[in-house]
This record gives C-alpha cells, sequence and structure tokens, in this order.
C-alpha cells in the first residue's frame, strides 16, 4: 500500500506484485473512504471523506478556519496577512516556531492521518 499527501490523497495497493485495480479498474480510492460522518463534503459528492481531513487542502483549510477566530497567530503573520496565501508550509513553519494555534492546527491534521492509517493498516492485516 502507498498513500500520497497532497491537494489530495493518492493511494495504491500491490498485491503479489501486481497493482490491484478492484472491480471498476480504478484500484485504491483511498481519499473518498468515509472518515467523519457528516463531515466536509467532497469533490465526489459524499461527506466526510478522507480527502476532506487528510490532504494538503484541508490542512490549510482547518489554519484558515483557525485564524479567522485567533487572527493573532504566527500562521496568519507569516501569510503577510491574507488567509488566501496560506499553505501547507505555513503551517510547518509556523509550528517550528512554537506557535499554539498552528500546533493545534497540525495536532488535528495528524490525529485524521493516524486514523486513516490505522483503518488501512486494519483492512490489509486481519
Amino acid at each position: 500500500m502507498f498513500i500520497t499527501l497532497g491537494t489530495g490523497i493518492g493511494s495504491g495497493i500491490i498485491i503479489n506484485g501486481k497493482i490491484w485495480k478492484g472491480f471498476h479498474h480504478i484500484g485504491a480510492e483511498l481519499g473518498h473512504m468515509i472518515l467523519e460522518l457528516d463531515g466536509y463534503p467532497c469533490t465526489c459528492g459524499n461527506h466526510g471523506c478522507v480527502e476532506q481531513y487528510c490532504s494538503a487542502t484541508a490542512l490549510i483549510r482547518m489554519a484558515r478556519e483557525q485564524v479567522a477566530i485567533h487572527p493573532d497567530s504566527l500562521i496568519l503573520s507569516l501569510a503577510e496577512g491574507d488567509p488566501m496565501k496560506i499553505t501547507a508550509k505555513t503551517v510547518f513553519d509556523a509550528v517550528h516556531e512554537g506557535d499554539f494555534i498552528a500546533e493545534r492546527v497540525f495536532r488535528r491534521y495528524v490525529s485524521y492521518l493516524s486514523q486513516m492509517v490505522a483503518g488501512v493498516i486494519n483492512l490489509l492485516d486481519h
């Protein structure tokens, strides 16, 4: 199993040396497994998909939500006061500088990411 994190979630499974394609020949769509019931709407039409919580896009959204509540966060300062300039790197940089809000956003992101990885491990190992 491999998982890529970017603007979305990429994934694939190799079984016995062959790429697993699934019934519809689209392989592993890990990004569209439901992680949070009644969660954020996804581009696929569902709500609460992994992609809405574990992608870089999700991390940016979470950071923007928090700076709207906590405008004194270093995240916003690093983004030159413009929430639209927040990137995943902005969040990581603020975490490295010890910003409490950035750390809270990052912990939430890692919590969702850990939940997703644990689900995959359980799926493939049990």
